[in-house]
């Protein structure tokens, strides 16, 4: 079995704030593969899936969506119908995309 190698490097940012606000340096890892090819270990999805998952449904308000995101520190949360079918996914991006 060919496993990847992942490096983390830690990376920092200067960045200038909106007027009245100080610049800032903030710092935040980064993931570089080494390889263009992944190569997966020989399992299933039941070995690696999450099994409580955290879901919304259509008429969950935006804001608490963003708070269960949040809480569980997930970036995408599942929308499900009354009779709990998978019926859309709602990401982060999507939530700053609807602030614009």
């Amino acid at each position: 079995m060919k496993l990847v190698k992942v490096q983390l490097n830690p990376s920092s940012e200067l960045s200038g704030g909106t007027e009245g606000d100080k610049w800032g340096w903030d710092t935040k890892n980064i993931i570089y593969i080494t390889k263009k090819r992944l190569e997966f270990p020989d399992k299933v999805v039941k070995d690696i899936m999450v099994e409580k998952v955290v879901i919304v449904r259509k008429k969950t308000a935006i804001s608490e969506a963003a708070k269960r995101m949040a809480k569980n520190r997930i970036e995408q949360i599942p929308v499900i119908n009354a009779e709990g079918d998978l019926i859309g996914i709602v990401r982060d991006s999507d939530m700053i995309q609807a602030l614009l």
